[in-house]
């Protein structure tokens, strides 16, 4: 355990770190704008996604967006120092380019924060609001009924009952949403 001194000490380095790389335009992160096509957003957080699985210094929860954490390993007292992650967020740490170390949701990212927040509607299975988030105006009657079989049909099922599902799930959504053009 830490003691209150070295916690404060900790922080206050968490601080001078932010502060560095805003002044420095978050140069730790990588200069990447993500498309604003739903398959594409998908295909690459299908990617990351597989990427952070085989890492270990990352574990995937779809309630954390990209939040340095300390788990305890089961067959031992000791902490692992690891990040948590959600589909946006292993974006945020592969694709973007994000420390582990790094507290971020996608408010922190100007250029891509609509990407990654469509990202986490589409995991909900929420299309037309990522089509919204995205920017792309007014879905038209066809797409829109296309959408809703797809969507009606086979959701995304959730990461936490079967990860591998979850992971084909997004890859057939995307080939889907490619389909009717979206």
């Amino acid at each position: 355990m830490s003691t209150p001194e070295e916690k404060l000490e900790a922080l206050a380095e968490d601080i001078w770190q932010a502060e560095a790389m805003a002044a420095a335009g978050n140069k730790l992160m990588k200069n990447v704008l993500l498309p604003r096509v739903m398959s594409q957003l998908l295909d690459i957080a299908a990617l990351d996604l597989i990427k952070v699985e085989n890492d270990p210094e990352y574990i995937i929860s779809m309630a954390a967006w990209h939040t340095p954490t300390s788990i305890v390993l089961m067959d031992t007292t000791q902490q692992r120092e690891v990040c948590a992650v959600c589909l946006a967020g292993a974006v945020m740490a592969k694709t973007l380019g994000v420390p582990k170390t790094k507290w971020v949701t996608p408010f922190d990212f100007s250029r891509n924060d609509t990407q990654l927040q469509a990202l986490n509607f589409m995991r909900e299975n929420n299309f037309e609001t990522a089509w919204v988030v995205l920017g792309q105006g007014d879905m038209t009657n066809r797409k829109r009924m296309k959408l809703d079989a797809l969507i009606s049909n086979k959701p995304i099922p959730k990461y936490k009952d079967d990860p591998k599902w979850f992971r084909a799930a997004l890859t057939r959504v995307s080939e889907e949403l490619k389909q009717v053009g979206l």
